[in-house]
């Protein structure tokens, strides 16, 4: 068998002379080179976005292959899958259209209008909170001196908060214009993109096909084979954690509107928002969303403020042992501490996509360092074997002679 010629050293010193200047030149250039790739990623953001809402949406287009139409058409002798698909595909983009229309023309003036009329009647809250606190005061027979201290501490921390979002609401209107204005003019984009997640819905089992080739033409058929079980382990932990995460957030939103209504508070739908959107994040969310619900209720009705409470309470109790496990149950396999790490190292590196998205990337690079220590400890448990085994043989073929 013929050796495989070496590298010449000029050939690896010419190699290592180019990586080293172009390493240079990237750091001296870097800002141009990003303001490139900023431009190029600017253009492909119809494609980008694309990619998102077909990601997504393919979630319950697959709940309505797999789950409904079996069911439905389940009499029909003889099936058209194509058909089913395109149905699938249309069915879906229906219900989404259906939801950013409900959204939009419902959901959104509602809750603008909630925020308006809270900014604009937050000194009434204020003095009505102050009645409150200042009677618990004279039931309990505070210190006058200590409850004066409290008491300053308390409206000068409450007044900043007022004038804070008194003087922020020409800017959220302002913000809320520019949205609207940049909603409007990127209505092209939005458009495109649509269009994009359509294709890529109806095509993706040729699309996926189409890369798997790409893959097996230009890549070792060994890294092809870990490339391909890496995206199919992480499709699947990120579909079930995207997807379970945007489910409980929704019945959550929905069972703390529903329960705020009964109770009577103000606000229900503000808060109820505030709730579902908070817990998006995992570990620290229903916290925020909670404490953010109350200080709201505290200025405009405290005794309705420990109601909820109470309510969000036996609500988080319903959501951690029944709601969370049957609707995201264990598919990330991350203990507590881990859980913890990602959301400090996401957000800390990526702002709050790092904190949504940095358990399920974090389980997946856990599952990849996992494999790799098991194959690294299986070949050396294997060395050993062989090692022993050659030890053996020798000290037999000793004794023998």
């Amino acid at each position: 068998m013929e050796k495989k010629s070496e590298r010449s050293p000029l050939k690896t010193y010419i190699l290592l002379i180019t990586y080293a200047v172009l390493l240079v030149m990237f750091f001296i250039q870097k800002n141009e080179i990003f303001g490139v790739v900023g431009k190029i990623l600017g253009c492909l953001n119809p494609f980008l976005y694309g990619i998102v809402i077909a990601y997504i949406l393919n979630m319950p287009m697959r709940f309505i292959e797999e789950k409904i139409f079996p069911k439905l058409f389940k009499k029909v002798k003889k099936r058209k899958p194509h058909l089913e698909h395109g149905c699938a595909v249309a069915l879906t983009m229906l219900l989404a259209v259906a939801l950013v229309t409900a959204i939009v023309s419902v959901f959104i003036p509602q809750l603008v209008g909630s925020v308006v009329v809270f900014i604009g009647n937050i000194e009434g809250y204020v003095a009505s909170l102050e009645i409150f606190v200042n009677s618990l005061a004279e039931r309990f027979n505070l210190n006058e001196q200590l409850w004066q201290q409290i008491q300053d501490t308390g409206a000068a921390f409450v007044d900043n908060i007022v004038v804070t979002l008194q003087g922020s609401l020409p800017q959220i209107l302002n913000t809320t214009k520019n949205v609207m204005t940049s909603v409007v003019g990127g209505v092209f984009n939005i458009l495109m993109s649509a269009i994009i997640s359509v294709y890529l819905l109806y095509h993706k089992e040729k699309l996926v096909g189409q890369v798997k080739n790409l893959f097996r033409a230009f890549l070792p058929e060994k890294i092809t084979s870990f490339l391909l079980e890496t995206g199919r382990y992480a499709n699947d932990i990120f579909g079930k954690f995207i997807g379970g995460q945007l489910t409980e957030a929704l019945i959550l939103g929905v069972l703390c509107f529903i329960g705020s209504s009964i109770l009577g508070i103000q606000y229900a739908l503000l808060i109820s928002v505030i709730i579902a959107v908070t817990n998006l994040i995992p570990i620290f969310g229903p916290w925020i969303g909670t404490a953010i619900s109350t200080f709201i209720l505290l200025m405009v009705d405290p005794v309705k403020a420990l109601w909820f409470v109470i309510f969000i309470l036996v609500l988080q109790q319903l959501e951690n042992n029944l709601i969370y496990p049957k609707v995201v149950g264990s598919s990330i396999g991350l203990s507590g501490l881990w859980v913890m790490f990602a959301i400090i190292v996401g957000g800390g590196l990526f702002g709050i996509g790092g904190i949504f998205l940095g358990i399920p990337l974090c389980a997946v690079v856990g599952k990849l360092s996992s494999d790799y220590i098991g194959a690294r400890l299986k070949r050396r448990e294997q060395c050993r074997a062989e090692i022993l085994k050659t030890d053996e043989i020798n000290d037999t073929e000793t004794s023998d002679a």
